[in-house]
């Protein structure tokens, strides 16, 4: 009887994909299992031996308590009788083990299997918990701990690096889709931008010309000329129908979206300019570029009001948010500047990235931002309006 159950178990642990853990025969890892290797230890090696992922049904999940209830409550009767013997060998505790009775061995039959099979509801269990084995080597009983995910603890390097490696793991997702292709520029695509409405989009692109799409059906609605460098900045206004772009040719400009055309320039920048944002209270346009000034510009008149120097490359990336700091700019000498505004300097200087920043990213709905650059992808934390501090879920690595 036992033999067969614990046959039918290994045998339906190593096909299923979902790998339920319930009942296996045989010595615990085959006799692998170190001499005082604490209980913990050897289950992470059990998982590690089968491969086990360590998912059941909730079927099988009440046949394992129902089992579990009858162990225990005979357990219970076992202890109660041998106390008084325990209390006068000490050492004989340790070397106790657990014999399965004949009602405990039949306890997972061969309808508990078919109902783990069919089972379509799954249920993550962690790896903390216990392993028991019997003396006679007939069963393995493994019991785990939803609550105790992480808990065991090992000298072992092989068995640790496997609890790390098993517990870093990310979670599986299906696939991305792609959903459709645009094709219409001739030339590499710089830059994007949303119209805040979400009825068009606006790509930019190394042949000189910026494309206007509807966003739901993707088609070309307007193709706008006017730059004789490659498009790499794009910046769409949610209070006036502007749309700024700059490029390689050193120019700024304003597009009026009703007339479809050129109303302003704003000269000043000294080479390509890569970065183009809007301030998203005041009448305030923003550029960076290759001559590593982040410059400030009105929107209407064309003054300059500020130029923000303290970079010493390329300014790849610029954003803009209604506190301070107002301005946060990502640049290829690895660091990112927060600008106060008000007085035209900077605040503070981020020097974590060790390869230049190529991208920033303000969070909308907390008081955050994000750093992309060649080396990692940075997510920081505001404490205050004035002080900041570093915050990523891994180590300061997303």
């Amino acid at each position: 009887m036992v033999s067969n159950d614990s046959d039918k178990l290994r045998s339906l642990a190593l096909e299923n994909k979902k790998r339920t853990v319930a009942l296996f025969g045989g010595h615990a890892l085959d006799g692998q299992g170190d001499e005082g290797e604490d209980e913990g230890a050897r289950m992470v090696k059990l998982k590690v031996k089968y491969n086990l992922n360590f998912h059941t049904s909730n079927v099988a999940m009440a046949a394992m308590r129902e089992h579990d209830r009858k162990s225990s409550s005979r357990k219970q009767d076992r202890d109660s009788s041998g106390q008084q013997d325990d209390q006068q060998h000490p050492s004989a505790k340790k070397l106790k083990t657990e014999e399965p009775t004949d009602e405990e061995q039949s306890s997972i039959d061969d309808k508990t299997i078919k109902q783990m099979e069919t089972a379509s509801v799954a249920k993550d269990l962690s790896i903390g918990g216990s392993a028991k084995s019997s003396a006679r080597g007939d069963a393995l009983i493994v019991r785990t701990n939803p609550k105790n995910f992480g808990g065991v603890k090992t000298n072992n390097p092989g068995v640790a690096n496997a609890l790390a490696i098993a517990q870093d793991r990310p979670d599986w997702h299906p696939p991305w889709k792609l959903y459709r292709v645009l094709m219409g520029h001739l030339g590499w695509v710089r830059s994007v931008a949303v119209d805040p409405a979400n009825e068009w989009f606006c790509t930019g692109a190394a042949d000189r010309t910026i494309k206007i799409w509807d966003l739901a059906s993707g088609k070309l609605k307007l193709t706008l000329t006017g730059h004789i460098g490659a498009v790499r900045g794009l910046a769409i206004s949610d209070r006036h129908p502007y749309m700024f772009s700059a490029g390689d040719d050193k120019q700024v400009k304003c597009w009026d979206l009703e007339y479809n055309k050129v109303i302003r320039n704003y000269h000043g920048h000294l080479s390509g300019v890569y970065a183009a944002e809007v301030h998203p209270s005041l009448d305030l346009l923003v550029t960076g570029g290759r001559d590593a000034t982040a410059r400030v510009w009105d929107m209407r008149t064309k003054a300059q009001v500020f130029a923000l120097g303290g970079h010493r490359d390329t300014i790849n990336s610029i954003q803009t948010q209604k506190v301070d700091p107002q301005i946060i700019s990502g640049s290829a000498d690895s660091t990112i500047r927060l600008w106060d505004l008000a007085a035209g300097k900077s605040m503070s200087t981020l020097t974590n990235h060790k390869k230049g920043v190529r991208a920033v990213a303000c969070n909308s709905r907390e008081f955050s931002f994000a750093s992309a650059s060649a080396d990692n992808i940075k997510v920081w934390r505001f404490t205050s309006t004035v002080h900041f501090s570093p915050w990523t879920p891994n180590n300061g690595e997303v």
